[in-house]
């Protein structure tokens, strides 16, 4: 029911109500102070914004108004066209040094790996290319004379 107090209360300021709408939703009032100090702070608020005096403008305010909305707006990034190289050229070292950062701690790794690998070979006494491993054939031409 409160809800439906809460739709009425609009219709009450206005006067819209009929009478018998009317009573219950004072009876509901009188039983209910939060809901009256609601009531009559919005019926405050109405009256104060109906007497708020009213000025007036020159015709072409909203004109006016536009114009200067607009030249703040394009004033936000006008500075972008000076900067435009200034900032793809950093954006670009920015790019640049971060693939470096990233790959040349992988290619660091690599290479020690690699070099590891490598002395341990060299250290090994293991010969790598035995005889037994692979046949060499000699092949014996012969000379096409034409």
């Amino acid at each position: 029911m409160n809800k439906n107090y809460n739709q009425l209360i609009s219709k009450y300021i206005d006067n819209e109500l009929s009478s018998d709408e009317k009573k219950s939703f004072e009876d509901y009032m009188k039983s209910n102070d939060d809901f009256a100090n609601k009531v009559n702070k919005i019926k405050n608020n109405i009256l104060l914004f109906k007497n708020i005096s009213k000025f007036e403008t020159s015709k072409d305010f909203i004109q006016n108004l536009n114009e200067q909305i607009s030249k703040k707006q394009s004033n936000l990034f006008s500075f972008l066209p000076d900067f435009k190289t200034s900032l793809s050229f950093a954006f670009s070292l920015a790019l640049l040094f971060f693939i470096m950062i990233n790959y040349g701690e992988k290619d660091s790794n690599y290479i020690a790996k690699q070099s590891k690998s490598e002395q341990n070979l060299l250290e090994s006494k293991i010969d790598s290319l035995k005889s037994d491993d692979f046949q060499i054939k000699q092949v014996k031409g012969s000379k096409i004379n034409k």
